[in-house]
């Protein structure tokens, strides 16, 4: 498998960047934060429509990029490969925990799913199916939009257990300004499911 690795800087203010570049990655250096699906949805309509897989890790140090074998051994039975932290969830903050597992079991619900960990940013999307296809959320919405549309389309969905680590670092995300994306994005969907 021929790899890229490409790094998106979302107006980060350490030396984030340039060690990625040092390191031989192709950076997208954004000035301005805009959010991760907004910059997600820029780079999605540049990625080659030759590229077969897309492989989407966080880059705060919570995916162990050795976990990458497990996506490459379910390519074969799926369009969409997803981590799964739940299987072994030490170290996982307790609320943070909470809040995974409940958009987890409201998107199922909502969708017809059945995977534990609809949340995780470690996943590996086959390119063909994509397409087109972009999120309209600009902050923390890719996950659960990804899932949605999945779902769907009658995609083939398969998740791999991924190790999940945590340290000390505090959250950029606020709970409950993403409670309200994940809201409207849950009552979006019923409206669609109802059309």
């Amino acid at each position: 498998m021929n790899l890229q690795v490409w790094v998106l800087d979302d107006g980060s203010r350490d030396r984030t960047a340039s060690v990625a570049e040092e390191r031989g990655a192709r950076v997208f250096r954004f000035p301005e934060l805009k959010g991760k699906t907004a910059r997600i949805k820029e780079i999605l309509t540049v990625i080659p429509e030759l590229t077969e897989w897309i492989l989407c890790l966080d880059g705060d140090g919570q995916h162990d990029p050795s976990d990458f074998e497990r996506f490459q051994e379910a390519a074969s039975r799926a369009d969409l490969v997803i981590g799964n932290r739940f299987h072994r969830p030490v170290g996982m903050p307790p609320l943070r925990y909470l809040a995974n597992k409940g958009m987890s079991v409201a998107l199922n619900l909502i969708g017809g799913g059945k995977h534990p960990d609809t949340q995780c940013g470690y996943r590996m999307i086959r390119r063909s199916w994509l397409g087109s296809w972009l999120p309209s959320g600009s902050q923390f919405e890719w996950e659960s939009e990804l899932y949605l549309q999945a779902l769907r389309t009658g995609a083939r969905i398969c998740s791999v257990p991924v190790r999940c680590i945590y340290g000390r670092e505090k959250s950029k995300i606020s709970f409950w300004r993403e409670m309200k994306h994940f809201l409207r994005l849950l009552w979006g969907s019923r409206k669609l499911g109802n059309t």
